[in-house]
């Protein structure tokens, strides 16, 4: 074990042209680290990215595929709420949030004006 007389001697024999050594090795290995480490990430992207593209767009095709499944879905269950609505059939507050949240969701995903004329019109008649 080392006494405190013999630690402050120890940092007391370092020089500045020793400290400024080892940050410049420590300054240079990290800078060497970071070049080593960028190009193995490059060389892995050139690789990767030709091999992934496939799937990328299988992964783009399918999500595509899924909002327009979402959308008609939604388009469906409103259709199916006001067509109950102009039957006179009055849904209970679950169902009505149920049919503003799917309204909403449709109306941000773009959905189609008939729907929207629907909805108007029984908002006219003061079903909605």
């Amino acid at each position: 074990m080392l006494c405190a007389a013999e630690t402050v001697s120890f940092f007391e024999s370092i020089s500045l042209g020793q400290i400024l050594i080892i940050m410049t090795f420590i300054l240079g290995f990290s800078s060497a680290t970071k070049k080593l480490c960028d190009t193995i990430s490059e060389w892995f992207n050139k690789k990767l990215t030709p091999a992934l593209s496939p799937l990328v767009k299988k992964q783009e095709e399918m999500s595509s595929k899924l909002d327009h499944i979402e959308t008609d879905s939604c388009k469906q269950y409103l259709v199916l709420f006001m067509s109950q609505l102009e039957r006179g059939e009055v849904p209970d507050e679950v169902e009505r949030a149920l049919f503003d949240e799917t309204y909403a969701k449709y109306t941000n995903a773009g959905g189609n004006s008939y729907i929207h004329r629907k909805y108007e019109k029984l908002q006219r008649e003061g079903k909605i």
